[in-house]
């Protein structure tokens, strides 16, 4: 079964978000996290969802064309990513990390909700990305 991308939008030519280069950056929208301070709120909710060989294809375009892709993620839905750096279309992942992992406190301050992502949550995440790395 094809996967499906929740698609936020592209900058299609970003100097700023990536220091020093060119490059088109994804937006993969939809978060559970839902924080109060998110300036990114327009992608939280709304769904666009398309075939990941649309957001593959957009890829493959800019790299043609000797730009860089990178991917701004949450990282809580990693099989779009990790399907995206098996085909080798990714040269960069912005990672979304509210706060330092080491500090179970401070996490549960701006990201954890009460029935809706908890700390077990964000240590799944954390692992995940451990084993990612």
């Amino acid at each position: 079964m094809p996967l499906k991308v929740n698609f936020g939008g592209t900058v299609p030519f970003s100097t700023i978000d990536w220091r020093g280069k060119a490059s088109m950056v994804i937006f993969l929208r939809g978060c559970p996290l839902q924080c109060i301070y998110c300036h990114n709120y327009k992608l939280l909710e709304d769904t666009n969802y398309v075939e990941q060989e649309e957001i593959e294809a957009i890829a493959e375009f800019v790299k043609k064309r000797s730009l860089f892709v990178a991917v701004q993620t949450n990282g809580f839905y990693p099989a779009v990513v990790e399907a995206l750096l098996k085909k080798n279309l990714i040269d960069k992942i912005f990672l979304d990390v509210k706060a330092p992992l080491s500090d179970e406190t401070l996490y549960e301050k701006t990201t954890v909700f009460k029935n809706l992502v908890g700390t077990e949550e964000v240590k799944r995440i954390a692992k995940e990305l451990e084993e990612a790395v």
